[in-house]
């Protein structure tokens, strides 16, 4: 567990002037291998704890601190100091009775078993492309103390695979694919099923090697993969942030309002059975629950934090994190961040069996512009995307350089039926998952 004593003895007797103060610690373990020709090509590793520090009176201010030696007392001060530039209101914290405990039994893996996982996978995609290939191993505690009482601990392990992986294409350029999987250890990861999960999605990409044609724009039915509405709701899913409601930042303004069809059903969970991720508790303490975020297509619950829950004048679902910036800003600021954030399937349809049931459309099997195609305030996206195109059921070529546009609504509203096939990916900080299945959506803009 994070040592916390220097700020806990803090805690109990605040410098004059500080009504409350708070402690959120993370640390991150990690071992992360590059394996090629079945041996550990390159290899890093990094153990960093983070001190977030918020104190002041009704207004909070926040300092930040990697050094776990600093003086508490006088941390405390600073952010009471910097609470008087701030201009958000009575800042709400967790009292005792929000405490949790949760920790694994997982234990640090050893290098070698690393190494051999990963080739492994490797040999059984012998054949392939394989640009990168890596195994990685993650520990990760979370702890949040305050003058209130709470003392609320998180500690998970996981371990990933992770690959791009393209197939011999004679006479094209080959279509490149990325693969994940996660699992809560090495010895829950199955090499030979990942290898033939990323060599299904490398040759899915292009229709298993379709020679390229031209599709008029228009509107056209589609089958999204997974993939694709994996790379909307990276994004997509902060339209259902209380936070972001509230503050007019969002296409979606009020609980019980119809954002999409009965088939859409969207849930933010802290861990799932296909994913080795866990998110038990938030930034602020607050047990991370199981929330169905809309149901058949009406807004049930946004994703809450603290401050934005008692708005709304219920209790926090436990969405309050903090997301890593590009820019290399310290992200200090406690925002909405959701845990397993996914489009729940339809045990009832295969892949297969959607495109079936379009007919004539699209099969969208790839997206690009991850972070930059969805406008969360107005809803509408343009993204880029690829696939092959299928006339009555038969594949007849594959199709790139296409865009899908529309808005966030439209897309949801489009959705006549899902698929079973639910997976997940990692936000790029891996502080987030999203998932989703193929759906079925029909009448959506196409241009190319």
């Amino acid at each position: 567990m994070i040592d916390l004593t220097g700020y806990q003895g803090a805690l109990e007797h605040l410098p004059q002037g500080i009504a409350r103060a708070e402690v959120n610690a993370e640390r991150i373990r990690c071992t992360d291998i590059a394996i090629r020709d079945g041996r550990a090509a390159s290899s890093v590793s990094f153990d960093q704890t983070k001190f977030y520090i918020r104190a002041g009176g009704e207004r909070l201010g926040t300092v930040y601190t990697e050094r776990p030696d600093d003086d508490a007392a006088a941390l405390f001060c600073a952010a009471a100091e910097n609470a008087r530039w701030t201009d958000a209101g009575d800042t709400p914290m967790n009292g005792p009775e929000r405490s949790v405990s949760d920790s694994d039994e997982g234990e640090n893996e050893p290098i070698k078993s690393m190494i051999v996982l990963g080739a492994e996978a490797e040999k059984a995609m012998r054949g392939a492309d394989i640009p990168f290939l890596h195994v990685r191993v993650t520990e990760r505690e979370l702890r949040t103390v305050n003058s209130l009482g709470l003392d609320s601990f998180t500690h998970r392990h996981w371990a990933d695979l992770y690959t791009a992986v393209s197939l011999p294409r004679e006479g094209m350029q080959a279509a490149e694919a990325e693969a994940n999987v996660s699992a809560c250890g090495l010895d829950q990861l199955d090499p030979a099923a990942f290898a033939q999960k990323a060599l299904a999605l490398a040759d899915q990409t292009d229709g298993g090697g379709l020679k390229p044609i031209t599709v008029s724009s228009g509107s056209y039915d589609c089958v999204m993969t997974g993939q694709v509405l994996r790379n909307i709701l990276m994004t997509a899913w902060r339209s259902l942030s209380a936070e972001a409601m509230q503050g007019g930042g969002s296409a979606f303004r009020a609980v019980g309002e119809k954002i999409g069809s009965v088939e859409v059903n969207l849930v933010n969970a802290p861990a799932h059975p296909l994913s080795g991720k866990r998110f038990p508790v938030d930034s602020e303490g607050t047990p991370m629950s199981e929330t169905l975020l809309v149901e058949q297509g009406l807004l049930r619950e946004p994703l809450t934090t603290l401050s934005s829950a008692r708005k709304l004048g219920i209790a926090s679902n436990g969405c309050t994190g903090r997301i890593p910036v590009m820019t290399g800003n310290v992200p200090i600021a406690l925002t909405t961040v959701p845990g397993l954030f996914y489009l729940r399937p339809d045990g009832r349809n295969t892949q297969r069996q959607l495109i079936e049931r379009m007919d004539t459309g699209f099969v969208l099997t790839y997206s690009l512009d991850l972070f930059h195609s969805v406008n969360i305030a107005s809803g509408l996206f343009s993204v880029p995307c690829g696939g092959y195109f299928v006339r009555h059921g038969e594949k007849v070529g594959s199709v790139s350089q296409m865009t899908v546009a529309g808005s966030l609504r439209e897309l949801f509203t489009a959705v006549e039926a899902v698929g079973n096939d639910l997976d997940f990916d990692d936000f790029y900080f891996r502080n987030y998952c999203v998932g989703s299945p193929s759906a079925l959506l029909r009448n959506m803009t196409f241009s190319s």
